[in-house]
C-alpha cells in the first residue's frame, strides 16, 4: 500500500487525510483549541515513535495549555517546510491565512484538503518526496491516530443551519459569479469583433470555447 501513494501519472498523491480525520484536524489546530496537561500527555502516547519530550506549553499561567498546532506538529515530520500564502498581509497568522510549516512545526494556519489530502505539494507528497513510502505512510498514520483520539472528547455535529450561508458568504459569491460573467462578456465581444487570438494547436472557435469553459468553471 504505502507504494501506492502517490501515482506517477499525475506526479501527485493518491491517498490522503478524508472524513472525519480531516474534519478533526482542522478543528483541532484552530486557534481556541488547547489542551492541559493531562490531555496533551494522554495524546503523546498515540504519536508514533514518540521520542518521549513533551513540548513547551504555549500558555504557562495561571495553568500550563498546549495548543493542537503543537500537537499536529508532533507527527509532521521534521524534513517537512511548506509555505502556502502570501507574505502581503501582515495578519495573516493572526488571522490564520495561509498556512507556514516550517522543520515540522506548524507556525499558522489551518490544514485544509489542499494540505493535508490527496493534492500536489501537500504534506503528504512533500513526505513522500523527501523520506520515501514509509514516511508518507507513517504522517497518515500518525495523524488519523492522534486525531481519531482527540475526537473522542471533542466531538462535532453538522446540522441543517450549517449548510445555509450568511449574508457575507453569498456577498462572495456573487462578487465572485458578477465577475466571472463580466470576463465571458469581454471574450464574446472580442470573439464577435475578431480580436480573439487563437491559442496554439486551436483555432478561435476552439479558443473561445476553453476560455469561456475556463472562466465558468
Amino acid at each position: 500500500v504505502p507504494l501506492n501513494i502517490v501515482s506517477p501519472q499525475k506526479n501527485g498523491p493518491l491517498m490522503g487525510i478524508v472524513q472525519d480525520s480531516l474534519a478533526g484536524v482542522y478543528k483541532l489546530c484552530r486557534r481556541d483549541t488547547f489542551l492541559t496537561k493531562e490531555q496533551i500527555m494522554n495524546s503523546m502516547l498515540w504519536v508514533p515513535n514518540w521520542d518521549g519530550v513533551i513540548p513547551q506549553p504555549a500558555i504557562l499561567k495561571p495553568r500550563p495549555r498546549w495548543t493542537g498546532k503543537q500537537l499536529i506538529s508532533m507527527v509532521i515530520p521534521k524534513e517537512v517546510t511548506l509555505h502556502n500564502g502570501t507574505d502581503k498581509k501582515e495578519d495573516a497568522p493572526l488571522k490564520d491565512e495561509g498556512i507556514l510549516i516550517q522543520a515540522g512545526q506548524l507556525m499558522y494556519g489551518l490544514p485544509t484538503k489542499k494540505i493535508v489530502g490527496a493534492a500536489a505539494g501537500g504534506i503528504v507528497h512533500i513526505s513522500y518526496n523527501e523520506l520515501g513510502a514509509e514516511g508518507a505512510m507513517a504522517f497518515l498514520n500518525g495523524v488519523q491516530q492522534v486525531v481519531t483520539y482527540w475526537l473522542l472528547n471533542n466531538g462535532h455535529s453538522i446540522g441543517i443551519g450549517d449548510t445555509i450561508p450568511d449574508k457575507a458568504t453569498i456577498e462572495k459569491v456573487q462578487v465572485h459569479i458578477d465577475e466571472e460573467k463580466a470576463e465571458v462578456a469581454r471574450l464574446t465581444a472580442m470573439a464577435t469583433a475578431n480580436e480573439l487570438e487563437a491559442l496554439p494547436g486551436m483555432n478561435v472557435r476552439a479558443t473561445f470555447e476553453n476560455k469561456v469553459s475556463m472562466a465558468l468553471n
